[in-house]
């Protein structure tokens, strides 16, 4: 009788109960859709960083991640390599080396960060010779042609079929130059980024490290599954020299960053909620001045005070439910629509990593179905227990003179 009763009062002030229901469902769709947008637009980024530039998992020896050094090498990449080929998740590994270096094309200089890798797998691991925009990639096998960054191009003012100078220190000691040819420019590298990529056997001669790597990095099935395979990686290579750490680790900044920003996304949730909060409070309050001598008779017949405050919150409940309802039919569709188009952010795309970001993206997920539905619902029976229990304390007396 109560719980129909309490239905039974929603449409006793249609405008009031539709004004409250469009709060609380306005409340569903907008944290369902900043949930959304924090989740897809991270996605994006992490997906394009990590299948793109750094993998999934990397190996390094030592502390090489923390401090490098040209002399901290894994000295047999492709014994590791093996290893990795017979994990489940595992997909694609691409050896690499790196070092700095001066860059000469005719009179003009730059510093330069060399890497050295192999084209068949780092295509295949994070498809580098498919983002060549001019020229072409590098040869399969070893050769004296480097392919460069559009940073480096400006800085030395290089095009294809010049030569480029590289002058640094081996690992060996002695004083390593060489003369390579310009085959091609990358298009997604930073223009602030002036890179050289070789061929690593190419790497290798130049820095004489014989068939050392400095990095491994290995792409998984998702980055999502990062942490668990570097656990299995680590056991399945056994050795303690060597370093192997999932993305959030080789990107700590930027994942720290990202998790910062995460936070700051319900702060705007918080603000969402108390603005539910006080929209249900005000309907639930301003239903039970005008409705005194109802509960006062009801009082007076009996009615015990619990239940008074049970038709209170149960027609609240009510008007909570239709509003989910709704609202979460228009979060889905809103995440729906930005997780297949997005929004572009034109000219206030950034940078990080080398990678451009030029778009915020949304994603549908269970958190952003059950989250704002649960949190939207509690919010708003929490705000109309104040009223509530005022109710229950009506004296039959006084409530019969009200107004």
């Amino acid at each position: 009788m109560i719980a129909r009763m309490a239905f039974r009062n929603m449409f006793r002030q249609k405008r009031r109960s539709i004004l409250t229901a469009l709060s609380m469902g306005g409340g569903v769709a907008l944290f369902a859709m900043a949930l959304g947008m924090s989740d897809g637009s991270y996605d994006y980024i992490i997906d394009t960083l990590t299948r793109t530039h750094t993998g999934h998992v990397q190996i390094h020896a030592g502390d090489y991640l923390d401090r490098p050094s040209i002399y901290k090498v894994i000295d047999a990449p492709g014994e590791v390599g093996a290893i990795i080929d017979a994990l489940q998740e595992a997909r694609a590994w691409t050896p690499r080396v790196y070092a700095a270096a001066l860059g000469f094309v005719d009179t003009k200089t730059s510093g330069v960060r060399v890497m050295g890798v192999d084209p068949t797998r780092e295509t295949a691991a994070t498809g580098l010779g498919d983002r060549v925009v001019a020229g072409r990639f590098l040869d399969a096998a070893a050769s004296d042609e480097v392919l460069i960054s559009p940073g480096l191009a400006a800085a030395v003012e290089a095009d294809i079929g010049d030569e480029l100078a590289l002058i640094t220190q081996a690992a060996d000691g002695s004083i390593a130059n060489m003369l390579y040819t310009i085959v091609g420019f990358l298009g997604d590298d930073s223009p602030l980024e002036r890179n050289a990529y070789l061929h690593i056997d190419a790497a290798r001669e130049f820095l004489a490290l014989g068939d050392a790597a400095h990095e491994i990095a290995i792409l998984l099935s998702g980055h999502g599954k990062a942490e668990a395979a570097a656990l299995e990686i680590r056991a399945a290579v056994g050795d303690e020299a060597l370093d192997v750490q999932p993305w959030q680790v080789v990107e700590r900044l930027f994942y720290e960053a990202m998790q910062a920003d995460k936070q700051g996304t319900w702060v705007s949730v918080i603000v969402i909620m108390i603005i539910v909060a006080v929209g249900v409070l005000n309907a639930v309050l301003m239903a039970i001045l005008e409705r005194s001598r109802e509960y006062a008779v009801l009082r007076a017949l009996g009615t015990q005070p619990w239940t008074v405050f049970r038709l209170i919150v149960l027609e609240t409940l009510f008007i909570g439910i239709a509003s989910i309802i709704g609202g979460t039919v228009v979060g889905l569709a809103g995440n729906w629509y930005l997780s297949r188009n997005g929004i572009s952010l034109g000219d206030s795309a950034v940078e990080f990593g080398g990678v451009m970001f030029d778009r915020v993206l949304g994603a549908v997920t269970w958190q952003t179905i059950w989250a704002p539905a649960v949190v939207t619902l509690f919010t708003g029976l929490l705000a109309s227990v104040a009223p509530a229990l005022r109710a229950m304390r009506v004296q039959p007396a006084a409530g019969m003179r009200a107004h």
